[in-house]
C-alpha cells in the first residue's frame, strides 16, 4: 500500500459518516461508517491552493456540504445528493478569511479569521451579508486589524471569540447584532470552548485552562497542563480535551478541570502534515471524533473511552487524487512549502503508471 497522507483541517459528522477536508489540499473526503474507510474524494477548484489550510470550517445540512474559505476566494457548497460542487458567486480575500461557522436554525454564521466581519448567509436562498467587524470594538492593534484566534457559540446566542495579546475576549450578540469587549486583566485567552454551558478558555499566561463566565470572571482554573500551546475542544459529555499543537497530546480534563485522560498521538512525518500536529475535532451527537496526524480516527463515547480506525482510501481512488493533486496543485505550492511533497506525491504518479 502507498503511502497516504490523509490530514484532515475540519470535519462534521452525519448517522452514515464524516466528511472532512484536507489541510494542505482543497480535496473533500468522506469515511464511511458503514464500509470503514473513505469512499469518496472531491477536489474542489478553487482556482488557488498556493496556500494551506484552503478551509478552516464546514457545515452540513439537509444533505448539503458547506466549505468556508480560509485561504481560499469562494464559499463552496456540495450536493451530496447529485454529487455536485458549485460556489458562491463572491470572492474573497486570497487568505485568513473565516476561522468558524455556526448554524442557528436556516441561517449560518461565519466567524472572521483576519477578515474583520462576521458573514451572515440564508440557507435556502444562499444570499451572503456581511455584518460589523472587529474593528468597531477594537480598531487597530500595533498598525494591524484584531484578529480571531478561537471561538464557539454559547447558549446559541454568543460568538464568544480570543483575540491574541489583547487580554480581552470578543463577544458577537447575535440577536443584537453588535460586538462587546471583556477585559481579561493579565490573561490571554487564546482557545476557547463551550460545554454544557460553560466557558473553558486556555490562559497563555499562566498554561491553565479556566472556567470563565460570559462576563470574562474566573470560576476556577486548572493545574498548568503539560502543553504550553493546545487547542480546546468539546468531548461532548462535560468533559474537554487540550490537543498539543506541536506534538499532537491528547489530554482529557473534566467539567471540574481534574485531569482524567491522556492519549499519545502518533504523526506521519511529512510535509504534507506541516508543521501543525493538533487532531481535527468533530462533535457527533454522542460521540466525538479526532482525526489525527498518524491517519488515525479515534472515536471517544460518553464514558471517554475509545477506539482508533486507521484511516485509508481505496488505492485506485487515492492515486488518482495523486494525478489530479499534482495537475491542479503543485506547481501553486510556494517553494518554501514544497520539500517532500513533490517526492510524496511522484510516488503516487508512479503507482498509477504500473
Amino acid at each position: 500500500m502507498q503511502r497516504q497522507i490523509i490530514n484532515a483541517a475540519c470535519g462534521c459528522e452525519t448517522s452514515e459518516g464524516i466528511w472532512f477536508v484536507h489541510y494542505v489540499f482543497s480535496l473533500l473526503m468522506f469515511f464511511s461508517y458503514k464500509e470503514n474507510k473513505i469512499t469518496k474524494s472531491i477536489l474542489i477548484e478553487d482556482g488557488r491552493s498556493d496556500k494551506i489550510a484552503p478551509f478552516l470550517d464546514m457545515i452540513i445540512y439537509e444533505n448539503r456540504v458547506y466549505l468556508f474559505p480560509n485561504n481560499a476566494n469562494y464559499i463552496w457548497i456540495y450536493e451530496v445528493a447529485s454529487d455536485e460542487v458549485h460556489k458562491i458567486e463572491h470572492r474573497f480575500a486570497d487568505e485568513n478569511n473565516f476561522r468558524r461557522a455556526f448554524r442557528i436554525g436556516k441561517t449560518i454564521y461565519v466567524i472572521p479569521y483576519k477578515t474583520n466581519n462576521i458573514l451572515r448567509m440564508d440557507i435556502e436562498t444562499e444570499k451572503i451579508e456581511l455584518l460589523s467587524g472587529l474593528d468597531s470594538i477594537y480598531g487597530f492593534i500595533n498598525n494591524n486589524s484584531p484578529y480571531v484566534y478561537s471561538c464557539c457559540l454559547y447558549r446559541n446566542k454568543y460568538c464568544v471569540c480570543t483575540i491574541p495579546h489583547t487580554n480581552s475576549l470578543a463577544i458577537y450578540d447575535i440577536d443584537e447584532m453588535a460586538w462587546k469587549k471583556i477585559e481579561t486583566p493579565n490573561r490571554d485567552y487564546v482557545q476557547v470552548v463551550e460545554i454544557s454551558d460553560k466557558l473553558y478558555a486556555f490562559n497563555y499566561s499562566s498554561y491553565t485552562i479556566d472556567e470563565i463566565s460570559i462576563d470574562g470572571n474566573v470560576l476556577k482554573s486548572s493545574n498548568k497542563t503539560v502543553s504550553v500551546d493546545v487547542e480546546l475542544h468539546n468531548l461532548g459529555n462535560d468533559s474537554l480535551v487540550a490537543n498539543d499543537i506541536r506534538t499532537g497530546l491528547i489530554e482529557v480534563y473534566s467539567g471540574e478541570l481534574e485531569k482524567i485522560g491522556r492519549v499519545e498521538t502518533s504523526v506521519i512525518n511529512s510535509d504534507l502534515t506541516t508543521d501543525f500536529h493538533q487532531a481535527c475535532w468533530i462533535k457527533g451527537v454522542n460521540k466525538a471524533c479526532a482525526i489525527t496526524k498518524g491517519n488515525e480516527l479515534l472515536v471517544f463515547n460518553r464514558a471517554n473511552k475509545y477506539y482508533s480506525i486507521q484511516l485509508h482510501m481505496d488505492e485506485e481512488l487515492w492515486n488518482k487524487n495523486g494525478i489530479d493533486l499534482i495537475k491542479n496543485n503543485i506547481k501553486k505550492i510556494p517553494e518554501s512549502e514544497m520539500c517532500s511533497i513533490e517526492a510524496f506525491l511522484s510516488e503516487l504518479s508512479s503507482a498509477k503508471s504500473t
